[in-house]
């Protein structure tokens, strides 16, 4: 839902997922007001929320998010530009058990 909360009215939000043998990566693009450079690590922690946010929020949702994808062998990053918006990543392992 961040990235919609964080996009204008008519705003594109693009969904993508690409697989590989070793991992299944989805990504959720927006075209927002971005993170700063300085924040982009600190946004994954629990109750932290950029400095300048001014949308309602716990903080918890990236934590949450984070947990349950570390849970699973997974990980979570975002590359964001001011400006310009953010590309949240996340990748998952492919299970070779049967």
């Amino acid at each position: 839902t961040n990235a919609l909360r964080y996009s204008q009215k008519g705003d594109q939000v693009e969904i993508n997922i690409t697989s590989s043998e070793r991992e299944v990566v989805f990504s959720v693009s927006d075209q927002g007001c971005g993170i700063a450079s300085e924040e982009q690590q600190l946004i994954f922690d629990r109750y932290r929320r950029a400095k300048d946010d001014k949308t309602r929020g716990t903080g918890l949702g990236l934590a949450i998010s984070k947990e349950f994808i570390e849970m699973q062998d997974g990980k979570i990053w975002v590359e964001s530009k001011i400006g310009e918006g953010s590309t949240f990543y996340f990748s998952l392992p492919v299970s070779t058990k049967e």
